[in-house]
């Protein structure tokens, strides 16, 4: 019962990122780091990495043990 908390949180938390991710990209935005700006295919990887994180865990979260 713990692990399945556990996958639905971490499904949600990285559903919560992978949401800003996207709204970065859609929106135009531009993340600044003091005199760095992040490149836009940062956000395409982190969206790309956190989108499967979240995906993967909401499938073993859904599976029924």
């Amino acid at each position: 019962m713990v692990s399945r908390n556990y996958f639905f949180f971490a499904s949600l938390l990285f559903a919560v990122v992978f949401l800003v991710h996207v709204l970065i990209l859609v929106s135009g935005w531009t993340l600044r780091i003091e005199n760095f700006n992040v490149p836009k295919f940062i956000s395409v990887l982190g969206a790309l990495v956190t989108g499967f994180f979240s995906y993967k865990s909401f499938v073993y979260w859904h599976q029924k043990n």
